[in-house]
């Protein structure tokens, strides 16, 4: 080997040792920042997807809570049995026409539910085989006692959401996969606790046939 290519060589090892092992330094730093980027891109993509829905649940949101500010006619003056239940049914009667024209074309909520300050439920709406609101003697099904519990206590103003439901016995497809929405009733003094809480509940599978390209699975 000339003296040349020897002199070559080792110029060409001298440079590429140091560049070898600059790269395998920060070889975990860069895997690091293009993994990093390409979270960040998959995140927006994923709120650009969902926007639709992420609307639609805000509506709801508001839906509760103008709920909560107008409840049924119970909440407001009690119903312990002292008032007259001929004026308290018809009170019910015109706030469930109420309903059917503020909430009427709203076909996802499917229920609605109110409690007392004990968490007793007082008064609920279901929807019938037309789509109207009207008030039934079928229970509805309860919401979760610690969220109830929660709002109850005061120490939370603002909606909360309940865990996702899947009943697959449920004879209605509307209540096969549901959520549901839950806004204390203030009583109107600042610092007195809640005088119930109102619920709604959300046909989620409605929401799958409203937009066929949201994909809903399981946590597995």
């Amino acid at each position: 080997m000339s003296l040349r290519l020897r002199i070559l060589l080792f110029l060409f090892v001298f440079g590429l040792v140091p560049l070898l092992l600059a790269v395998v330094i920060n070889l975990p730093l860069v895997l690091e920042r293009v993994d990093l980027f390409y979270r960040h891109a998959f995140l927006q993509n994923l709120r650009a997807d969902f926007s639709d829905l992420d609307q639609h649940l805000a509506s709801r949101d508001a839906s509760v809570r103008l709920l909560a500010k107008l409840p049924e006619p119970g909440a407001l003056v009690g119903d312990d049995g002292e008032e007259d239940q001929a004026e308290m049914a018809l009170a019910r009667a015109r706030y469930t026409q109420w309903i059917n024209r503020i909430l009427g074309e709203e076909r996802d909520i499917t229920e609605i539910l109110f409690l007392d300050e004990a968490g007793v439920e007082r008064f609920w709406l279901e929807r019938d085989g037309g789509g109207k609101w009207q008030p039934t003697t079928r229970r509805l099904r309860g919401v979760p006692p610690d969220q109830v519990a929660l709002l109850l206590s005061g120490r939370v103003s603002n909606v909360v959401l309940s865990p996702l439901r899947i009943d697959l016995s449920a004879d209605d497809p509307a209540r096969v996969f549901t959520l549901q929405l839950l806004s204390p009733i203030a009583s109107g003094v600042p610092g007195d606790a809640p005088i119930g809480l109102v619920a709604i509940t959300l046909d989620i599978a409605g929401l799958v046939r409203r937009d066929n390209k949201t994909l809903w699975v399981y946590d597995d």
